[in-house]
């Protein structure tokens, strides 16, 4: 952009830049519809069962993920990056449930955004 100041005598032109900065506007999304993961119930804490992806038109993406419920016998935890590990290992056994079906959680700004997941 470019400005112009005068006195009839006298003409200086100057140019401006602007930048505009970006808020945080727009909705967080699941990059998946669903997810699903498979762990052996020996398996040990801290392992990986699956990553879960969050995201949006902003620039900065700094989610907050949780676990809020179907995760009874906290037997999964989920990391900052959004990655599903095994949390207690003695809470994995196949003949009591087969199938753990997790609500996912993540948090922008105060936008908490809820997604179902299954874990078998």
């Amino acid at each position: 952009m470019r400005f112009i100041a005068h006195d009839y005598a006298f003409v200086e032109i100057v140019t401006v830049q602007i930048n505009i900065n970006d808020i945080n506007d727009n909705p967080p999304y699941f990059t998946q519809q669903q997810y699903n993961g498979q762990v052996e119930e020996t398996a040990a804490k801290g392992k990986l069962v699956m990553n879960v992806r969050a995201s949006d038109a902003d620039i900065n993406n700094n989610f907050q993920y949780s676990l809020p419920s179907g995760n009874d016998n906290q037997a999964f935890e989920i990391t900052n990056t959004g990655e599903i590990v095994v949390f207690d290992t003695g809470r994995l056994d196949y003949e009591t449930k087969k199938v753990s079906g997790v609500f996912l959680v993540f948090e922008f700004s105060g936008v908490m955004i809820e997604y179902y997941s299954s874990i078998t």
